[in-house]
């Protein structure tokens, strides 16, 4: 006996058995082959994997158009040759392309030779994406090897090695000094609402720099509104 299989998966492996329900010994419980109960037998189960006898996709990478300093247009054709078919363009600066990550509910770049190096989109969100993140629900940008790229191995390294007297500083109080009165020049603009010039020397008595946006006419403005 056989029985013809159609509208199979290309590609799938199925499991595939007989089973044998006789008309006897009623209340066995068996409910194969459409009986109420009986003597059943299964046979021994086996495997088959379908065939993809389809010919691959066929990808032409076309010209390039409309180019510019900072834009192009590119273009390319595909035969799916039969069969349903995605596509997608790869970009780099060298033959890796980056890397392309995709879920069911997202999908991640991966460019390393880019600062954003891995622009993600998530339907659902996920773990961690950076330091102060506020979700990771839609386009994000997590950060790669976070501890690298924010410098502070290298920062540790160089404070320990200007200690042992074997390097110079990079940067000195005075740069610190600098850094602290951009800061509060930077709430003070937000806080008034208006550019503030540098070098800018805070209001005698301002303990902290978010205390000039606080307390400014705009944020107070803002928060009424």
């Amino acid at each position: 006996m056989s029985v013809h299989l159609s509208g199979l998966e290309p590609g799938s492996t199925y499991r595939y058995r007989l089973v044998a329900v006789n008309a006897l010994g009623l209340g066995f419980g068996s409910t194969a082959c459409g009986t109420e109960g009986g003597q059943e037998t299964d046979g021994t189960e086996k495997l088959f994997t379908t065939p993809i006898t389809l010919p691959p996709p066929l990808a032409t990478t076309g010209t390039v158009s409309d180019l510019s300093q900072n834009t192009a247009m590119i273009s390319g054709t595909i035969d799916p040759q039969g069969y349903e078919t995605s596509y997608e363009f790869q970009l780099g600066l060298d033959t890796s392309y980056g890397a392309q990550v995709f879920g069911e509910a997202g999908c991640s770049y991966a460019n390393l030779h880019m600062g954003n190096a891995m622009p993600t989109f998530s339907e659902n969100g996920y773990g961690y994406a950076v330091e102060k993140a506020p979700t990771t629900k839609g386009w994000t940008y997590p950060v790669f090897e976070e501890l690298w790229n924010y410098g502070t191995p290298q920062e540790l390294t160089h404070f320990a090695r200007c200690v042992r007297g074997k390097e110079n500083l990079q940067s000195t109080g005075e740069d610190g000094l600098v850094v602290m009165k951009a800061l509060y020049a930077g709430y003070a603009s937000a806080g008034e609402g208006r550019k503030v010039a540098l070098p800018y020397q805070p209001p005698a008595g301002t303990k902290r720099p978010i205390d000039l946006w606080l307390n400014g006419p705009a944020y107070r403005q803002a928060a009424k509104s």
